[in-house]
């Protein structure tokens, strides 16, 4: 895990699927990332190695954000094994797919929302 964050076993995977809520989900954590609340890893990597992965995120507090209710991002982490998490689901939050455009004041919203968790 990269040694630049001061919470680097605080790690954030977000759904970047092609919804707005989607979008937003990645956007999410690429600030928590920039903000260095958690350190964003790439979910792709669990799917492209899901065998390997499960050991790398030992005792990690981990964070996966959906942006809707098919869960990418948390069915991935529980087929690769990679449990527990904290899962956060954006239509849970009251948004919809689809109706919710990625504003600035949407992305306020949700991270004061996500961002101690």
């Amino acid at each position: 895990m990269n040694t630049k964050y001061s919470c680097m076993n605080k790690i954030v995977f977000s759904c970047s699927g092609c919804s707005d809520l989607g979008h937003i989900s990645d956007l999410l954590a690429r600030r928590l990332s920039d903000n260095r609340v958690r350190n964003m890893h790439c979910i792709a990597t669990i799917v492209a190695y899901p065998n390997e992965s499960a050991k790398d995120y030992i005792g990690a507090d981990i964070l996966v954000l959906d942006g809707c209710s098919v869960s990418c991002g948390k069915i991935v982490l529980k087929k690769a094994g990679i449990e527990p998490f904290k899962s956060v689901l954006l239509t849970d939050l009251g948004y919809q797919k689809g109706k919710t455009p990625a504003t600035q004041d949407i992305l306020n919203e949700i991270y004061l929302k996500v961002e101690t968790l």
